[in-house]
């Protein structure tokens, strides 16, 4: 007689199928190994694997919450650079595994551990745009809530993937403790009663993660006093409107600042480097309100003006429907992006070209329009299509700003989508 099989006997097949295979990293609760390519692309996976049993209630909550996010994240039409979730499996409240697609080795082998080279600015360049490309997403709707290195995979090819959303929060924010401490944000350090962080406490983890790629220092080590914290704010980092510590500074001896950490390893009185401090500091203020977005920081120079990339400012009513845009190279096939905008203001970035096709549609493909963007043109969008979306290039210097603006017969007018 058939007997339904037991959670245990369910998981284990689960396991079987997925083909688990050696041991690939260990955490505090829980192991990666290695699995069956998949049966029909062939592309590599991982089976993320979480030991709940006998664990504090908390990591059973926390390992839910991960479910929970990896399932939404997979669903949205356009998610960059996350891992994606394959398949799941479950003992309730016992174990828990998730089959992943492979992402890769994460920032902290590649770069920090014993032995490994530090990342070249080329690197540094590639992982924070697309890091940024993320948050610009997930931010919609969630934060991360411990951004670090060994959060963030990359592969030999260096594409970048961000993982482990168990500490995951909706946008509207958090009064809980979250990052790891050399990660965390000053308004993650207030007592609970004043304590309230948002995504822009992704941001600081963010460039906390990239200051140490470069000079493979932690700029807060862990464990610090609150006093020493201040201090380090204060005489590293120089930041402004920082509370009274009672000590004028960290050291009697001068303490070698933020920027001259980072000019010590990507040299001095160069244009590339000082960009990529200037953007830094824009994500290291103190207070999270003044604090760039994920979408500020990617039009920055840095990104545009020392590549052949170009920033590509995206701002769509949040009276339309959702919509979909296909810009394709129109000389190059893997110079293309597909985006999904579920009203959102986005930035995003293409390789420079001379020729772009644009095709914009609506859930219900009832409106659609393409054009050819190139040097030194100007296109009007018709007046329904206005109300879809607004697309400009960003100007090389005012990166702030957008170029579009409101034709005199009432269309919507786009600034030159320039390449140089």
């Amino acid at each position: 007689m058939w007997q339904e099989p037991s959670p245990q006997e369910k998981y284990n097949r689960a396991l079987k199928k997925w083909g688990k295979g050696e041991e690939l990293g260990k955490g505090a609760y829980g192991t990666v190994w290695h699995a069956s390519p998949d049966p029909t692309t062939q592309a590599p996976r991982v089976i993320k694997e979480q030991f709940l049993s006998g664990q504090p209630e908390v990591y059973a909550d926390l390992a839910e919450k991960e479910s929970s996010v990896l399932q939404a994240i997979s669903k949205w039409p356009y998610t960059p650079h996350t891992v994606r979730l394959l398949n799941e499996a479950k003992e309730e409240r016992k174990r828990r595994a998730y089959l992943l697609e492979n992402g890769g080795s994460n920032l902290y082998e590649r770069y920090l551990s014993k032995g490994k080279s530090s990342a070249t600015l080329e690197e540094i360049t590639s992982i924070t745009k697309q890091a940024l490309e993320c948050l610009t997403i997930l931010h919609e709707k969630i934060f991360h809530g411990d951004i670090k290195p060994e959060n963030l995979l990359i592969t030999p090819e260096g594409y970048l993937r961000v993982a482990d959303f168990g500490l995951a929060c909706d946008k509207r924010g958090t009064s809980d403790i979250i990052y790891s401490d050399p990660y965390r944000p000053p308004e993650n350090w207030e007592p609970q009663e004043k304590r309230h962080t948002g995504p822009a406490g992704d941001i600081w983890a963010l460039a906390m993660t990239i200051y140490e790629l470069v000079t493979g220092l932690l700029l807060i080590p862990a464990e610090i006093s609150e006093q020493k914290r201040i201090l380090l704010y204060q005489d590293k980092l120089q930041l402004e409107g920082l509370p009274q510590t009672g000590k004028r500074s960290l050291r009697k001896r001068k303490i070698t600042t933020f920027d001259e950490e980072i000019r010590n390893v990507l040299g001095h009185k160069k244009e590339q480097v000082e960009s990529l401090i200037d953007l830094l500091r824009k994500m290291l203020t103190f207070h999270p309100k003044e604090r760039w977005t994920a979408a500020e920081a990617l039009q920055h120079p840095f990104f545009t003006r020392f590549s052949d990339d170009l920033a590509l400012k995206i701002d769509h009513d949040p009276r339309s429907p959702p919509i979909t845009m296909l810009i394709q190279d129109k000389d190059n096939p893997n110079n293309q992006w597909t985006i999904r905008l579920p009203n959102l203001q986005s930035c995003f970035h293409l390789k420079k070209a001379k020729s772009f096709q644009i095709t914009l549609w609506t859930e219900n493909k009832s409106q659609s329009y393409e054009t050819t963007i190139q040097d030194q043109s100007t296109f009007i969008y018709d007046r329904s299509l206005s109300r879809l979306c607004s697309l400009s290039p960003l100007p090389p210097e005012d990166t702030a700003s957008s170029s579009t603006e409101i034709a005199p017969s009432g269309k919507r007018k786009l600034g030159s989508f320039q390449s140089s």
